[in-house]
């Protein structure tokens, strides 16, 4: 993990540079860093993606653009979640994203690009996964106008990333290759329909996408109030998105501290 003590360096770097600096959040301390530290653009990484509270608690408080990943999500996720970002003054985007490191080609939809693009009429970039180049150069000629790529200094480094990632003196020619690609309405795709999650993907969605999480103990036939809950990992029990309908309810049993909620646990 990157020390926070870093970033307001990498920030004067990057300005010196003529770059922006940009940052992925997480939670309320994520937002209230930012706020303190102001980067020029914001990151919401895929396992928040359907983080709606987490969101609109960012909306036009972090006054510059937002940029969300779409790894795992499906499309009624992406149609609240745009909904959401359009009332956010100061722009946002949406990477196409496939939470697999790597991917294989099967598992890419990289169909979904010109999808987004034509429903939702939005900018939208991919998060590129792949270990060579050639889904990103995919993604450009469907459309993508935006890409992030994971690098390394040492590919055989310990960590989850190294593997995938491009090393750092392949970066100049990654983006060299990229910039030679123009995008051509005139190929012709097969599809205009957003392509599900392949069965890898839906695995890895339980396991890292979020659900409300009892924080203290909540004994049977009591109310569940926000301080008695909080949202993380898995995203095996309730979505965040329903956060406001559980407040409130009560419980059908004892509840205790780290258990995922589930709607079983509610008294109807």
């Amino acid at each position: 993990v990157t020390p926070k003590s870093w970033f307001p360096e990498l920030k004067k770097l990057c300005h010196k540079r003529k770059m922006a600096f940009a940052v992925t959040i997480h939670g309320e301390n994520g937002i209230k860093w930012a706020k303190k530290n102001k980067p020029d653009i914001i990151k919401v990484a895929s396992m928040d993606h359907n983080n709606f509270p987490f969101i609109k608690k960012i909306i036009n408080t972090l006054k510059v653009p937002i940029l969300v990943s779409l790894g795992m999500a499906q499309i009624n996720d992406v149609k609240t979640l745009v909904e959401i970002l359009k009332l956010h003054k100061y722009g946002f985007g949406l990477f196409h994203c496939t939470s697999l490191y790597p991917p294989r080609i099967t598992e890419s939809r990289l169909l979904n690009i010109p999808y987004l693009i034509n429903t939702f009429q939005i900018p939208i970039g991919f998060s590129d996964h792949f270990v060579k180049a050639e889904g990103a150069k995919k993604a450009k000629l469907y459309g993508a106008t935006f890409f992030e790529k994971h690098i390394t200094l040492d590919p055989e480094d310990i960590g989850p990333d190294h593997k995938f990632a491009i090393p750092i003196a392949s970066l100049k020619k990654y983006i060299i290759d990229l910039e030679r690609i123009k995008f051509s309405k005139k190929i012709k795709l097969k599809s205009y329909s957003f392509l599900p999650l392949s069965s890898r993907e839906k695995k890895i969605r339980l396991k890292y996408t979020k659900s409300i999480i009892v924080k203290s103990i909540i004994t049977k036939n009591s109310k569940i109030l926000k301080n008695k809950i909080y949202i993380s990992r898995p995203g095996t029990g309730i979505e965040p998105k329903f956060y406001q309908k559980v407040v409130g309810k009560v419980s059908n049993r004892n509840l205790y501290p780290d258990q995922v909620l589930q709607w079983k646990h509610i008294k109807k």
